[in-house]
């Protein structure tokens, strides 16, 4: 499995048996490089980005047992519920998902 851009860090901090003090930020859809890239800045151990419209399932997801938001730049619902399976088959604690209208859904 490929590791997702800017997860590097991240990755090697789950297979340690750590986790980031802060949710996992999660940029998908159109903007989600311009996003992802800023927000890498402030916290390069909570930013993870989806390239546009590829695969969930080809990558390994480092959220075992942290809480993530999810920010949709424009994804299709089957395209979200394919990114969440994801999340889940990877453990994840806890999904926020955001979107461009502003409106916030929590799953867990």
């Amino acid at each position: 499995m490929k590791i997702l851009p800017f997860g590097a860090e991240l990755s090697f901090l789950i297979k340690n048996g750590y986790k980031p003090s802060s949710p996992i930020n999660i940029y998908i859809g159109f903007k989600s490089w311009q996003e992802g890239k800023e927000n890498y800045i402030i916290s390069p151990l909570a930013t993870l980005v989806l390239p546009p419209w590829e695969c969930p399932f080809e990558y390994f997801w480092p959220v075992k047992k942290c809480h993530v938001i999810v920010n949709d730049y424009g994804a299709s619902q089957d395209y979200l519920d394919d990114v969440f399976f994801s999340l889940i088959e990877h453990e994840v604690s806890l999904i926020c998902h955001t979107n461009l209208e502003q409106v916030t859904t929590i799953y867990k």
